[in-house]
């Protein structure tokens, strides 16, 4: 009889962004050891905050070389539930697919809301969204305005998280406490909070600051720099750039069992 194959690691995903630093890097986590086979790989917080589980249908509008719409959906299929994946993005077939596959929880970027706010009335009001209980959304700044009438029209189902790929930590804020400070990122969620001055000093509360930064609890990620630029052309996101969604070239697969 053949010998028995030894135990390995679990392998996990290993993301490449320039979102939090500017400059292209992999992001490489350790290997899981082979007795965590099968148990989650994120935290108890994530599936307390958007309540994801078998009963739940996630609708993914973004690319799945994107960080966030791979690890939701891959997570998401994880926890037992069903995924509807566009191929492009396209604002009046994402409110049918809502409608269509009767969809409980969605991730956008703003410039979506944008384009779904543009919509004409009757086009908006064509779909019946009630199955649709979280709309998460971050990538990017959203704008008040933007945010409060997508908040008007799908009601306070709106979840905005603020966090990078490397997983060292990041905020979230559900509508009603939004409603409450328009325009804030939410509290920490599994880390601690250090916002900066341009002198690289903490920010006493209430007090403008040029800079933030996060620090999580330890973590075993760490990250493999790709061939940086030339000094030239390397420029620095800003802070709120955090996988930055190219929507001209948004295109993925179905995942539903057949074509969307």
């Amino acid at each position: 009889m053949p010998a028995p194959l030894p135990e390995r690691p679990v392998g996990r995903d290993f993301l490449y962004s320039s979102g939090t630093t500017g400059l292209p890097k992999g992001i490489r986590r350790d290997l899981l050891p082979p007795e965590k086979r099968g148990a989650p790989d994120w935290s108890p917080g994530w599936v307390a905050t958007y309540g994801i589980g078998q009963d739940s249908v996630y609708l993914s509008p973004a690319p799945l070389y994107h960080a966030a719409p791979h690890r939701y959906v891959m997570r998401t299929l994880d926890r037992g539930g069903t995924v509807v994946v566009m191929r492009k993005f396209d604002a009046a077939r994402s409110l049918a697919l809502i409608e269509r596959h009767r969809v409980t929880h969605s991730q956008w970027v703003p410039t979506m809301f944008t384009r779904l706010l543009a919509l004409p009335e009757a086009e908006r009001r064509a779909h019946d969204l009630s199955s649709h209980r979280v709309a998460i959304h971050a990538a990017a700044p959203c704008p008040r305005a933007v945010k409060q009438a997508m908040i008007d029209w799908w009601g306070p189902i709106l979840v905005e998280y603020y966090a990078g790929s490397e997983s060292i930590g990041g905020t979230v804020i559900d509508s009603h406490d939004w409603l409450r400070r328009p325009g804030s990122v939410g509290r920490a969620l599994e880390c601690r909070l250090h916002i900066l001055g341009p002198e690289g000093r903490s920010c006493r509360p209430a007090r403008s600051a040029a800079s933030g930064s996060r620090e999580g609890p330890p973590s075993a990620t760490t990250t493999r720099p790709r061939r940086p630029p030339p000094p030239s052309t390397a420029r620095a996101a800003p802070p709120m750039a955090i996988s930055a969604m190219s929507m001209r070239k948004a295109s993925s697969i179905s995942a539903t069992g057949g074509p969307t």
